[in-house]
Parts: C-alpha cells; sequence; structure tokens
C-alpha cells in the first residue's frame, strides 16, 4: 500500500489479507470444499477460541505496565487473566527456591531506622491487589523486631537497625508457598488454559 496514509480499519484489513488467503486454502484442503466438514471445522475453532484464556502470575510489584509486558492485558489477543501473588515481589522471586524445593521468604520495609518513610516499599504494600488497593487487604504477614538470619532463602533483606527502630513486614516461607498455590488454584478455577508469568524467575517455581 506505499506509503499512502491509511486508517487502522483498512490496515488491519490489509495485513490480514494473506492470512485470509491461506486459512481459506487449508480449509478447502481440509474439507474438500464439503459444506458439512467446513462447518464443522470452525465449530471446533469458535469452540477452542472459548477456552482460550490464559492466566498469569504477577510479581507484587507496582510499575505500569504496556503492551507486549506479560502482566499488561492489551499483550493478548486472547482473554488473559493476571494475578498478583501477595507477598511475591521482584526481590523475593530472585533469590529463588531452595534445594529442597521450599519458597523465600518475602519483607516490607515502611519505615527506615531513622525514622524516615521507605517510599518504594511503602508503595508495593499499600498497592494490592492493585494500584488502588490498600495495606488492609493483606494478611499472614508479622512485623519483625529482629533480623531473620540463615541462608540466603530466609535472611532479613535490611539492616537491623531496621528492624529495631523503623518498621519492617515479613511473609514467612511457608506463607509464600501458600499464596502462589492459592494464586494458581484461583487462576486454574477461572478456566485458564495455560499459566504463565510476568518475570523469568517465577517460573522456578
Amino acid at each position: 500500500m506505499g506509503n499512502q496514509p491509511i486508517s487502522s480499519e483498512e490496515a488491519s484489513i490489509h495485513l490480514l489479507e494473506n492470512e485470509k488467503k491461506a486459512l481459506s486454502a487449508n480449509l478447502k484442503a481440509d474439507t474438500k470444499d464439503d459444506p458439512d466438514l467446513v462447518s464443522k471445522a470452525v465449530g471446533h475453532v469458535e469452540e477452542l477460541r472459548k477456552r482460550e484464556k490464559i492466566g498469569i502470575i504477577r510479581c507484587d510489584y507496582e510499575y505500569d505496565t504496556t503492551r507486549g509486558d506479560p502482566g499488561d492485558p492489551t499483550s493478548f489477543l486472547a482473554e488473559s487473566a493476571i494475578l498478583k501473588v501477595e507477598g511475591w515481589t521482584f526481590e523475593a522471586v530472585q533469590r529463588g527456591m531452595t534445594p529442597e524445593g521450599g519458597y523465600p521468604a518475602s519483607e516490607f520495609r515502611l519505615k527506615k531506622a531513622d525514622g524516615s518513610v521507605d517510599e518504594y516499599w511503602t508503595k508495593l504494600f499499600t498497592c494490592y491487589p492493585d494500584k488502588d488497593g490498600f495495606i488492609s487487604n493483606r494478611s499472614n504477614y508479622v512485623r519483625v523486631t529482629k533480623k531473620v538470619t540463615g541462608n540466603k532463602y530466609i535472611e532479613g533483606y535490611f539492616d537491623e537497625e531496621d528492624y529495631v527502630k523503623g518498621e519492617v513486614y515479613r511473609y514467612e516461607p511457608e506463607q509464600m508457598e501458600k499464596n502462589m498455590k492459592f494464586a494458581i488454584e484461583s487462576l486454574q478455577r477461572s478456566g485458564v488454559c495455560g499459566i504463565s508469568c510476568d518475570v523469568g524467575y517465577s517460573h522456578a517455581f
């Protein structure tokens, strides 16, 4: 069509023209142009499209998604169900799964040791289940006043003083596993045909 200005509708028709020709040729080859078989084939395709629903596990993180991002519903031609897993922060995901298959802990620091608000973590903690959410929507976390030490999966995120003088909340590994299982079961009940993640690290779980 050259460089001539065209509308989005005209562009869509033009771009789908070759696909339409290929679809017509395939239907003709598969059905021998038998009207009954063509009708059945169309019925099968329409039934499959009804089941075409993609589930996305989203990190407990708040940002403005864009098309192409797995966490953005406009990235899919099919229907999608996107669910944020409570406590499943990008930082927790990066710690990975333990050699025994266990989950990492997750922490949020709302106030630093000097009393100042930690804007990053406070924003994440507030925005649940979405940017219009509230802290009151969260559950099964605990306030910690002493840093947990140990391996990278359970160790606290912040400086010791932040736990004593600041304000830090924690989801224990067992709770993180429960939250993930709940999210997956919720997506399965919604009728998705497959589940993926908005962050590659999450696929390890």
